[in-house]
């Protein structure tokens, strides 16, 4: 008896191995949805998830992609933002509506960071402001120490975190998200 238990366990190892790859997968599939996860009370982490394990460049692509954006982004934003890449389209302008990655509020890739820290400002029925804290790294230029801290102003739809506006300085000259797709869409 003792020895048919043997056999079934080690017929029946490479099945345990191949279901545990197949979790170690649908785990690095959840995470890479990012902001689908990232609901409920704590807000931190939808934000963490920008920046973290170095993802902050693809994130930028799928806010700079009309068809993603509305994962991340409020439903208000998110049609401010598409009202701008129309008139973009419209008027030929290849750039749009931002010239920088908001995330990183700047022109550099998200290499120029050491790292970052999150730290939730204030939450309270169904809305939040955090802030991302970036460690520039040795190679980047002077900034600021405000133009280090990006404010996400967050709301919850559909018991998700979406961001509706994000906040920063340009040598110490505060600029909104929200307020550049309005200026865009006045200018163009």
């Amino acid at each position: 008896m003792n020895g048919s238990r043997h056999a079934f366990g080690f017929a029946f190892m490479p099945i345990v191995r191949f279901l545990g790859l197949v979790a170690i997968l649908a785990s690095f599939c959840v995470s890479a949805l990012g902001p689908a996860f990232a609901g409920g009370a704590d807000p931190s982490r939808f934000i963490s998830s920008i920046y973290a394990n170095g993802h902050e460049e693809a994130v930028w692509l799928q806010w700079l992609s009309a068809a993603k954006r509305g994962a991340w982004f409020s439903r208000d934003l998110t049609a401010l933002w598409s009202r701008c890449d129309a008139s973009a389209r419209k008027a030929n302008d290849k750039v749009g509506p931002l010239d920088a990655d908001v995330a990183t509020n700047s022109q550099m890739g998200w290499e120029a960071f050491k790292g970052f820290t999150v730290s939730v400002v204030s939450q309270a029925d169904g809305l939040a402001v955090v802030n991302a804290k970036l460690e520039p790294g040795p190679n980047t230029g002077p900034r600021k120490a405000s133009d280090n801290v990006v404010r996400y102003d967050l709301i919850q739809e559909g018991g998700d975190w979406k961001i509706d506006d994000v906040h920063s300085t340009i040598d110490g000259k505060p600029w909104s998200l929200r307020d550049l797709l309005k200026d865009y869409l006045k200018t163009n």
